[in-house]
């Protein structure tokens, strides 16, 4: 997930567009499968979202510094809860 936008339309109405990164191997079908398969998800745990919009893009070089940058934290929680630090 790169982006998450939502927009309250009304008390019970909500949108959601999503910028995702999906791995550059897949057909045009399985983007469209994984974009119905999360707009499917989202409206089962939360109802009062009418719209999703899903934009299948890749990361810009800022987002992928940052993802770096969390994958190492990520790393450096795990090192320390396993206690080798």
């Amino acid at each position: 997930m790169l982006e998450v936008l939502t927009m309250h339309l009304g008390p019970d109405e909500l949108l959601v567009a999503l910028k995702v990164d999906l791995r550059d191997d897949i057909s045009g079908r399985d983007v469209e499968k994984a974009s119905t398969a999360i707009e499917k998800e989202l409206r089962r745990r939360h109802p009062m979202i009418r719209h999703v919009f899903v934009d299948a893009t890749s990361p810009t070089e800022e987002q992928d510094e940052l993802a770096a940058a969390l994958r190492a934290l990520a790393a450096e929680e795990a090192q320390r809860g396993s206690g080798n630090t």
